[in-house]
């Protein structure tokens, strides 16, 4: 399973959290997993370069996908600073305990890149320069195209750099949920990268395929269990049941697993700033690999999603 995941760089910030950065990257490639996600906005702006020196401290060979379309922020070192400042002085680290639907592309408030020739051509460049020329630049993608600002022009651009050999695959990342509308939108070729819907937990996403690169899995999946009864009693069955291989983030490694089991050809994003959550999770997957468990696993908690509650049979439900 380790190989089908992508480390997501998206709160990966250097100048005062650079060792964090270190460690995060450090434990990903001690489990095996050789690919990680970035773009200019993540991390206050500071992720790509934040990943380059972990990297470089590392050693070891990495994948990266890259973004072009949102711009980077400025003075994200300073900023940085002064965001660990004030969590030195409160005492508070940031939590999310909300846990909204990912938006669709209907929604009015995400965000849409801006996709010039020169803007992309000098955001690649600036990317590729804070990477340095030992990263390989696996895929590069249009980041937050939607219908109304993806044009032709755009995708031959990054046709353009692929054959350059400067990225060996090219893509749409979106911060939508997925839908089929957004396949029929992207040509062909190209990956596409969007949060999951959290009606693909518990069901078959067979029509999918190793074009799909998913994120926000958690933060679906909590969703999910927040709207269907059903479904957050099998999810607490099944952390009781194989609490010894799920270990302290089962409901993280149960996402995970009903995920890849749902659509077994894609890929997965996740992402922490927390070295011990990720140590946690990555040590669960493993063992669950080690032990040949993830089937087990998967149908026991089916049986219990379509098991008898409350006295009727309550059938799956889509979200």
């Amino acid at each position: 399973m380790t190989e089908r995941l992508l480390f997501g760089c998206g709160h990966l910030v250097g100048g005062a959290s650079q060792t964090q950065a270190d460690l995060l990257v450090a434990r990903c490639l001690d489990a095996g997993v050789r690919w990680f996600d970035t773009a200019p906005v993540y991390g206050l702006g500071t992720a790509e370069a934040a990943l380059a020196s972990a990297l470089r401290r590392d050693g070891r060979k990495a994948l990266v996908s890259v973004k072009v379309g949102l711009p980077r922020p400025r003075q994200g070192i300073l900023r940085s600073y002064l965001r660990a400042a004030k969590r030195l002085i409160s005492g508070r680290r940031p939590q999310d305990d909300h846990f909204p639907s990912p938006p669709h592309q209907s929604d009015p408030c995400l965000p849409r890149g801006r996709f010039d020739l020169h803007v992309i051509a000098r955001s690649f460049e600036e990317t590729r320069r804070l990477l340095g020329s030992a990263v390989v630049i696996n895929a590069l993608f249009l980041h937050e195209a939607y219908a109304d600002n993806l044009t032709a022009d755009a995708v031959e651009a990054l046709r353009d750099r692929k054959a350059r050999g400067e990225a060996r695959d090219l893509g749409l990342a979106n911060g939508c949920a997925y839908s089929e509308a957004l396949q029929a939108l992207a040509p062909p070729d190209f990956l596409i990268q969007s949060a999951v819907p959290s009606s693909l937990f518990g069901h078959s996403g067979g029509h999918l395929t190793e074009r799909h690169v998913f994120h926000t899995v958690i933060k679906s999946f909590r969703w999910r269990c927040s709207v269907d009864v059903p479904f957050r009693s099998a999810v607490a069955s099944s952390r009781e049941r194989f609490a010894d291989l799920l270990g302290d983030e089962a409901d993280v490694v149960l996402s995970y697993l009903l995920l890849a089991h749902a659509a077994p050809k894609s890929r997965f994003i996740y992402a922490t700033t927390d070295v011990l959550h990720l140590d946690a999770f990555l040590r669960a997957m493993i063992n669950v690999a080690r032990e040949n468990a993830a089937a087990t696993i998967v149908d026991c908690f089916k049986s219990a999603y379509d098991a008898p509650l409350y006295g009727r049979t309550l059938t799956r439900k889509g979200s």
